[in-house]
């Protein structure tokens, strides 16, 4: 049977970061532009309060979150990652 290795990124999101900048970064991840990405997860201190984003092969999703989020974080699952580049654009804040 085959065995998958996938490399994981996990960082902080900036809190105050905007809906919409964080939206845009997952649909840049479910394109492929910073490697083949299986599954993407945040829960974030967002400019419009707290939020949940979830990318799982291709589909997307983000909702309000029911609770306040102390520590904005974002998880990333898949193959040839770019955590570089990854890493800028979260860091990058509100420019998405």
């Amino acid at each position: 049977h085959a065995h998958f290795r996938f490399d994981t990124v996990s960082l902080k999101i900036p809190a105050g970061t905007g809906v919409a900048a964080v939206e845009k970064l997952m649909n840049d991840l479910a394109a492929g532009r910073y490697g083949v990405v299986v599954r993407a997860k945040a829960l974030a201190a967002t400019d419009r309060g707290p939020w949940r984003f979830d990318l799982a092969f291709g589909n997307r999703s983000s909702a309000r979150f029911a609770q306040p989020i102390g520590d904005s974080r974002m998880v990333v699952i898949g193959t040839a990652l770019d955590d570089g580049a990854i890493r800028r654009e979260i860091l990058a804040g509100r420019s998405f």
